[in-house]
């Protein structure tokens, strides 16, 4: 029995290396949160119109189950960058997973909050605003890191600010001489 499930992972792996590019990751990684957020919205409408608490569980678990594969396609991603040394791509990457994972959270928890206690609430949004606040902070720190091809997006911006300075010019697609001509 082990070796048999061993030999499918194993057929598994291998049918996604051979068919599952890297940028397919990157493509499809927020689908299946866009399917989660889609079940949210249809979870609060249902909340107004009293639907049954087994279609509610049922759209919590949709929710986790789309929101934790977009998860794991974006760690896959966040992987891949790392291992090409494209730390920027990877931190940004791994911020909006932060992000994701803290939709999801709040979305399970808003799917549900007619049957969940004050306390168990209180800790959900907790927990949310913390995952919210690591992305943003990781946010941040993607802006100053450097690939390994390409300067980092804070200074990049900070260097064009600094050319557009230099540039005493109103419009940005007359350069000075032109502009004294006439």
């Amino acid at each position: 029995q082990e070796r048999s499930s061993g030999m499918c992972l194993a057929a598994l792996l291998r049918m996604e290396a051979e068919n599952m590019s890297e940028e397919s990751y990157r493509m499809f990684y927020l689908l299946p949160f866009l399917i989660a957020d889609a079940a949210w919205c249809f979870g609060n409408l249902l909340q107004l119109l009293d639907a049954p608490i087994a279609l509610m569980w049922y759209l919590m678990y949709a929710i986790g189950v789309t929101g934790l594969l977009s998860a794991l396609l974006g760690i896959r991603v966040v992987y891949n960058d790392f291992k090409k040394q494209m730390f920027n791509s990877a931190v940004l990457i791994g911020a909006d997973v932060l992000w994701i994972l803290g939709n999801v959270l709040w979305a399970m928890q808003d799917v549900l909050s007619e049957l969940e206690s004050d306390w168990f609430i209180n800790l959900t949004c907790y927990l949310c605003v913390g995952i919210f606040a690591t992305s943003f902070l990781a946010f941040c720190v993607s802006l100053r890191i450097t690939d390994r091809h390409h300067p980092s997006a804070a200074s990049t911006g900070t260097d064009l600010l600094l050319a557009a300075s230099t540039n005493r010019s109103c419009c940005p697609c007359i350069s000075p001489s032109e502009e004294s001509i006439g």
